[in-house]
């Protein structure tokens, strides 16, 4: 059955910790989630979890003699043929199976979206670990030597133990848009364990972290002809399809964009029901714009669900930026990042669960697995592979750049420092990500050391170019982990289950053990070349090839130049950012009235959400 989240703590002051603390976390979990509450105590560990169904032992477990704990909010799928046999009846059993044939390698051996926590009494030890698609989130305070973990930051805040000073490094990051998952959150005591990371502690002890997927060192895979590439991925996609579709039993629907990404999920899933993996037929939810035809993509999603034969229900996008009116009472206990994806994706969730569904999928991956295979010619000027890039410069010279263009974006561009390009950027009123926003103080920018981490190398030197983005892209952008983070916050609320296939980590390691001129290819729908060629004749051709993506950029902008930003610059003319020395408010109100003039480097208007959410947030008590 389906698990929905988890809380719990190790006393490292008290033998045994008071149920009190463990009943204010749970109560503060169930307000965010749904599922029946399972606690189970072994001396210094306390934990619970939410499980659906009603059945027990879904979400903990405890050994006969009570040496061995687990609190698991996973989902955990068919793992390598030689691991776990028998398969345990529920998630719980299931790792605790193989934490004691394997111990701390234990999570190497499971397939699926998890985050877990184990409590060895025999070693002394407790272990905690999430999968590398950061599909379950966990997050952790060391209070005191009490360690306390959970699904949910706002069950660690509900512990009067846990500080909710903000952590000004976090929130800069954020505001430059520039936040990785290195562990941290806008709560100075609130850690969040990073996607793909295990945690380690004794009683009392220091909590260790450390990456345990390390996907740098797969072997290449070396098949003869691309065919063969295209043959292994496209049943590998079938299988973590299906599997998902057949572990939530019921019916599944999914976010339909109608790019090439999400539609090949939609294809899979219809392809799986009508192979007799789920009895009701899945649905599409999709994001329609009813006035605003510039982000209207709803002719491909419904060409989609048309091909597919699949039910198509659509969600209007189209609402005001959440300045105005009562703040949601639940944001102050929520990442400033997460709660925005929450408001973007509330409607589309809320629609999928009535319509039944148990189940979730989306398209998540597609571009952090196959968009930086796009600038692999990058790899090839700066190794001296010259020959490759004759199809690339041809492809320029077909879509009218001229010769000179065309060897300067193909040939000279790579080879420039990032920091020519930064200014090159601003020098043609673009705005480049590594660029800091001028309403962020420069005391703010001195005290963080965001510059610094701006201009960072953030891998190891010996790993090549463009695998460098390719791997930062798959390890997690905080911006994608947000968003994946917001959807399970949503769905576990109503008692649905989200999945991710393509950030399944046997796809992950598949696409970045393959070839990069598998990603992509020069020319018009070059892009995931791997991903069409795959799903096939499963899409309608207009939409297996199309290279552009309309995304909702532009109604951000009619927005934030309508009412939305009105109240905005109203919400900065005196500020709670401004008092703290987040943001300077005559610096962002000024280039708020350029942007809503058509003046400006910010393109659509995205890096004026981060301080608005920031803002919210506090006002709602986010930062004591």
């Amino acid at each position: 059955m389906s698990a929905f989240g988890l809380c719990g703590l190790l006393a490292g002051r008290a033998e045994s910790p008071a149920p009190e603390r463990l009943q204010r976390m749970a109560d503060a979990l169930r307000r965010h989630r749904a599922g029946d509450l399972q606690s189970l105590t072994c001396g210094p560990f306390l934990a619970a979890g939410l499980a659906g169904g009603g059945v027990d032992g879904d979400a903990v477990w405890i050994s006969p003699r009570g040496d061995l704990c687990v609190v698991a909010h996973a989902r955990l799928l068919n793992g390598h043929p030689d691991d776990l046999h028998p398969d345990p009846p529920n998630a719980a059993a299931r790792v605790a199976v193989a934490w004691r044939r394997c111990g701390e390698d234990a999570v190497s051996h499971l397939v699926g979206d998890f985050a877990f926590v184990v409590w060895d009494a025999v070693r002394g030890i407790l272990f905690a670990a999430r999968d590398p698609a950061a599909a379950r989130p966990l997050v952790y305070a060391d209070v005191g030597g009490d360690l306390l973990f959970a699904s949910d930051p706002a069950a660690l805040l509900a512990d009067a133990a846990v500080s909710r000073h903000p952590d000004l490094r976090c929130l800069a990051d954020f505001l430059a848009l520039d936040l990785y998952p290195d562990g941290r959150t806008p709560w100075a005591a609130v850690r969040k364990l990073p996607p793909g990371h295990r945690l380690t502690c004794k009683p009392g002890g220091p909590v260790r972290v450390e990456r345990w997927w390390r996907p740098e060192t797969l072997e290449r895979l070396a098949y003869r002809h691309d065919e063969d590439y295209v043959e292994h991925f496209a049943a590998l996609l079938r299988t973590t399809t299906g599997e998902r579709l057949a572990a939530a039993g019921r019916r599944g629907a999914v976010l339909l964009s109608g790019g090439v990404d999400s539609s090949s999920v939609a294809a899979l899933m219809a392809e799986a029901h009508r192979g007799g993996v789920t009895r009701e037929a899945p649905v599409a939810v999709s994001h329609v714009f009813p006035t605003f035809p510039p982000c209207d993509e709803s002719r491909h999603a419904e060409s989609v669900a048309r091909h597919a034969g699949m039910a198509l229900l659509p969600v209007s996008a189209e609402r005001p930026l959440a300045t105005g009116g009562v703040p949601d009472p639940g944001r102050a206990d929520r990442e400033p990042w997460v709660q925005g994806q929450l408001e973007l994706a509330a409607p589309l969730v809320a629609r999928a669960a009535e319509a039944g569904a148990a189940a979730l999928l989306t398209g998540f991956g597609g571009d952090s697995l196959f968009d930086a295979a796009r600038w692999r010619f990058f790899d090839d000027v700066r190794s001296g592979r010259w020959v490759r890039l004759g199809p690339w410069i041809r492809a320029r010279r077909e879509a009218g750049a001229g010769w000179p263009g065309a060897l300067a974006a193909v040939v000279v561009k790579p080879l420039l420092p990032r920091a020519w390009l930064s200014f090159a950027d601003r020098r043609r009123g673009t705005w480049h990500r590594r660029q800091i926003p001028p309403w962020l103080p420069p005391a703010l920018v001195r005290a963080t050391g965001l510059a610094q981490r701006l201009t960072a190398r953030r891998l190891p030197r010996s790993l090549p170019g463009v695998r460098q983005l390719q791997l930062e892209q798959v390890i997690g952008l905080a911006q994608q982990t947000a968003a994946l983070e917001g959807l399970e916050q949503l769905a576990a609320r109503r008692g649905v289950e989200v999945f991710h296939p393509l950030l399944d980590r046997r796809v992950a390691e598949l696409v970045l053990a393959a070839p990069l001129r598998l990603g992509a290819r020069p020319g018009a729908a070059g892009s995931k070349w791997l991903l069409r060629a795959a799903v096939g004749d499963l899409l309608p051709s207009a939409v297996r090839r199309r290279d552009d993506k309309t995304g909702w950029g532009p109604y951000l902008a009619h927005l934030l130049r309508g009412e939305g930003g009105h109240e905005m610059l109203a919400l900065f003319r005196h500020s709670r950012s401004g008092e703290l020395g987040l943001v300077d408010d005559r610096v962002l109100c000024r280039e708020l009235a350029r942007f809503r003039r058509g003046e400006g480097p910010y393109g659509h208007g995205l890096h004026f959400l981060p301080p608005l959410w920031v803002e919210l947030w506090l006002r709602a008590g986010g930062a004591g």
